[in-house]
Parts: structure tokens; C-alpha cells; sequence
């Protein structure tokens, strides 16, 4: 069966790479509130993204790697206003400990900035621009690395 990526967005930066992603793997594309029991079925690679607000995914992706099927080969990508690796590590320390708690394998995460819109940053101008097309690409190329990891973990 196709891969799944699946994503939330609240101001389109992560929307463009889950294509961009989609497009690489020729996966199926769906934002996280419309997944359900049946699209997840017999997946066995699936990516799962989201902005990262204060530190963490979107609660939408966190509750449905909770119904992820248990044979299946995961990846995260996020954007994010910040660029530094200490705000990027949070989100990826918390995605990884409830993977593991779900007994789920995860083969990779990647990030990019996203241009911050929250009222309060806006104004500071993080990340403006982003992603750009280097992002893009960026995106492209991992995906590409986890089609490569599924084929690994499921010969």
C-alpha cells in the first residue's frame, strides 16, 4: 500500500513540505483531522508533521500515533519559527518517547524554519521567507531517505 503523510498547519509553511514530502514518496496526502482507522490500515511507512508550537507537535499528531499501526516505519518532520537545535530537540526528545511508548520504530525527523506568524514573534520577522526552495529540496531528499528505510526495514 501507498505511504501516508499526514499533517497540521496553521499557517501553511508545514503544508508545503508535507507535499513536497507526498510528491517524493507518490504517498497519499491528509490533514491529521480527517485521518481515520481504515486510511491508516496496512501502511507501512507514514509520516507525520506538524508546526511546532511551544515546543511541541500539534496534539492532533500525537493522538493519532497513538492508532498508528504497530508494523509501521515512522518519520516527523516539522517547521518552526526558531532555528536553533535546543527548541527543535524538544519536540523531537517528546515525539520519540511516545513512539517508543506505542512500540513504534522511527526511522527519522527533520525540520526546517517556517516564517512565525504568532502575534507575539510576528513582528520579530523568525524565519521569514522559510521554507524557501533549499528547504524544498532539503525535504525532498529526506523523504527519499525514508523510502530508502522502509526498504530496509520491511524487504
Amino acid at each position: 500500500m501507498k505511504p501516508l503523510v499526514i499533517y497540521h498547519t496553521r499557517t501553511q509553511n508545514t503544508a508545503q513540505v508535507a507535499q513536497v514530502i507526498a510528491n517524493a514518496l507518490k504517498a497519499d496526502l491528509m490533514l491529521v483531522e480527517r485521518v481515520t482507522e481504515q486510511n491508516l490500515r496496512g501502511r507501512h511507512l507514514i509520516g507525520l508533521g506538524s508546526g511546532i508550537y511551544w515546543t511541541r507537535l500539534d496534539s492532533r499528531i500525537y493522538a493519532t500515533a497513538s492508532r498508528l499501526p504497530r508494523d509501521a516505519t515512522i518519520f516527523t518532520f516539522a517547521t518552526s519559527g526558531f532555528r536553533q537545535q535546543l527548541f527543535v530537540g524538544f519536540y523531537q526528545l517528546r515525539i520519540k518517547k511516545r513512539m517508543a511508548r506505542y512500540d513504534i520504530q522511527t526511522v527519522g525527523h527533520w525540520h526546517c524554519p517556517g516564517c512565525d506568524k504568532h502575534p507575539l514573534t510576528r513582528w520579530m520577522g523568525l524565519s521569514r521567507g522559510r521554507p524557501d526552495s533549499r528547504d524544498l529540496d532539503a525535504a525532498r531528499s529526506f523523504a527519499l531517505r525514508m523510502k530508502r528505510a522502509l526498504v530496509a526495514t520491511h524487504p
